[in-house]
């Protein structure tokens, strides 16, 4: 749950500073992609920038982590959910594909991004709720 909020904080903070990160202007429509071209920056918004995208890569690497973690708890039958509740994580995963796969703007990748953390945080939620006690 953690992993899941600090992902929509910084996905959050990622869009309150758009410009820093091409979603506001010409490039906000543009397909996601490394080396995107952008305004040269002060050199405050680029350590801003690097914080960021520092944090972002920090996050994912503890929520891999934790992601493992709860896998193994399922396959260990220390959680145990209904189907449903797994499906909700399958249909997150297929949102974020379909994002990538189209190659949706910038921007609409950042917002739908926030919107699966969101949900997943939901699930993940939910999910707790099934941890069986011993």
């Amino acid at each position: 749950e953690t992993s899941c909020l600090g992902l929509t904080e910084i996905l959050r903070r990622i869009k309150r500073h758009g410009r820093l990160f091409g979603l506001d202007g010409p490039n906000g429509g543009a397909p996601l992609k490394l080396g995107l071209n952008g305004a040269r920056m002060e050199p405050a918004a680029g350590q801003m920038y690097h914080q960021i995208v520092n944090d972002l890569a920090t996050m994912l690497v503890l929520a891999t982590q934790n992601s493992f973690d709860t896998i193994n708890a399922i396959e260990d039958g220390e959680i145990v959910a209904p189907d449903s509740l797994f499906y909700g994580f399958a249909e997150a995963q297929e949102r974020l594909n379909i994002l990538i796969s189209q190659r949706t703007g910038i921007r609409g990748t950042v917002d739908g991004a926030c919107e699966v953390a969101d949900h997943l945080t939901r699930l993940v939620q939910q999910l707790k709720k099934h941890k069986v006690t011993v």
